[in-house]
């Protein structure tokens, strides 16, 4: 019988104390939120584009590749910007 007696004072321990841990729980919970909305995003990525042009001789292919090259790198710029590619 003394173990059903300790048995009922933990239980109305309990009943009458449960909003303490709750409590805890509430504000632990509320300081992690306020923590991660504080905290400034950190993101980072990197890229490496190759823009390459078939090999010519001529002056006016090598003009033409290097016309289309810039082309492309601002092309990319863009995309990476946010933007979208032209049409054509």
């Amino acid at each position: 019988m003394g173990i059903i007696m300790e048995l009922r004072d933990l239980l109305s321990a309990l009943r009458a104390g449960w909003w303490l841990p709750m409590l805890g729980l509430v504000v632990a919970a509320g300081a992690a939120i306020g923590l991660s909305l504080a905290q400034t995003p950190m993101y980072t990525s990197s890229s490496r584009f190759f823009v390459s042009t078939a090999e010519s001789t001529s002056p006016s292919d090598v003009y033409q590749g290097s016309q289309f090259s810039e082309q492309r790198l601002t092309s990319y710029a863009q995309v990476l910007e946010g933007g979208f590619l032209p049409a054509g």
